[in-house]
């Protein structure tokens, strides 16, 4: 049933999408230290703000920008939302 849903380049590009953020929570965990949420809660933040980054902007701004474009607001909005949460922890745990 799920072989119908989802095809085997969606499969593809889901697996690589777990895999690019996987090093890139790695790599930013090694930069944040006790700043960060570790490597797997920083994945899991990553991959759920783009996929909703990317989702509102295809229904917003569906017909005026490219695909690199919507990529790239969607990788912005996953950015952006880790700076924001990690500055609120250092202020919570500062206080």
């Amino acid at each position: 049933m799920l072989s119908h849903l989802i095809s085997g380049l969606d499969l593809t590009g889901i697996s690589l999408m777990l895999i690019l953020s996987f090093f890139l929570s790695y790599s930013l965990d090694l930069i944040m230290h006790r700043h960060g949420f570790g490597i797997w809660g920083t994945m899991v933040i990553m991959n759920v703000q783009f996929i909703l980054g990317f989702y509102f902007s295809k229904k917003y701004l569906a017909g005026t920008i490219t695909l690199n474009q919507h990529l790239l607001i969607a990788l912005a909005i996953a950015f952006a939302t880790i700076l924001f949460l990690a500055f609120i922890k250092t202020q919570v745990t500062k206080a």
